[in-house]
């Protein structure tokens, strides 16, 4: 029920640049990837995320009802950082939310609200993270019948990845589209574990041990996107 817009800021060097992570909890699921360059001092992290609301602008649905704490929190938030003007501000949100009657043409809608929220933060460099794949069912639970046996948990890609809302993503102007897809699935096939990890911690979302794996990656992204050398 929460609509307190304010964040959070993480990182205590005071000259670094502020980076906002803006979404719902597939932004949330970045952060161990985001933290340790907050921790070196590298960038101070401003965290915005709220459960079940897309920083996207599009109203949507909780247990069926508008959920108007939803955009009453993203519209605050939107208001603060066009105000702060962070250095960049990094979207990342699941691209299967529940639209009511939109979501017959989920992603034509979907595209609309992400290219709104995106000119509304023109004062900021914008950045918009690939979606996680979405396994169906926890992968956990197939793990512990297939204990000797990983690969027969892993999905195909093209059941896992949202390839409407992907397009429509790339395609917003005004913000630069990071793809972390392949550090998840290869042409064929999205494992449940990846090397010796698990990378969901239920259907969709990454366990905080597989983020924080990637936060080499991300680093790299974030500071090319800062104009700084990886």
């Amino acid at each position: 029920a929460s609509t307190d817009a304010s964040g959070c800021l993480v990182g205590a060097n005071q000259s670094a640049p502020i980076v906002a992570l803006f979404g719902d909890s597939h932004a949330a699921q970045w952060y161990p990837a985001l933290v340790g360059l907050a921790d070196a001092g590298e960038i101070r992290l401003d965290v915005n995320t709220k459960s079940s609301c897309p920083s996207v602008s599009v109203e949507v649905l909780r247990n069926g009802s508008s959920y108007n704490e939803c955009s009453e929190w993203r519209t605050g938030v939107i208001k603060r950082l066009v105000t702060e003007r962070p250095a960049l501000v990094l979207l990342a949100n699941y691209g299967r939310a529940d639209l009511g009657a939109n979501n017959n043409q989920f992603a034509s809608a979907w595209g609309k609200g992400l290219q709104k929220t995106v000119d509304a933060l023109s004062s900021s460099k914008v950045a918009v993270f690939s979606d996680t794949p979405d396994m169906g069912s926890p992968p956990a639970v197939c793990l512990s019948s297939h204990l000797n046996d990983a690969a027969a948990c892993a999905r195909p890609a093209n059941e896992t990845i949202n390839k409407e809302v992907r397009a429509v993503e790339q395609a917003v102007s005004g913000a630069t589209y990071v793809d972390f897809i392949g550090y998840f699935c290869d042409q064929q096939t999205c494992p449940a574990v990846i090397g010796s990890t698990l990378v969901y911690r239920d259907s969709h979302h990454m366990t905080a041990t597989f983020s924080s794996g990637l936060s080499k990656a991300v680093g790299t992204q974030v500071k090319k996107l800062l104009g700084r050398s990886a």
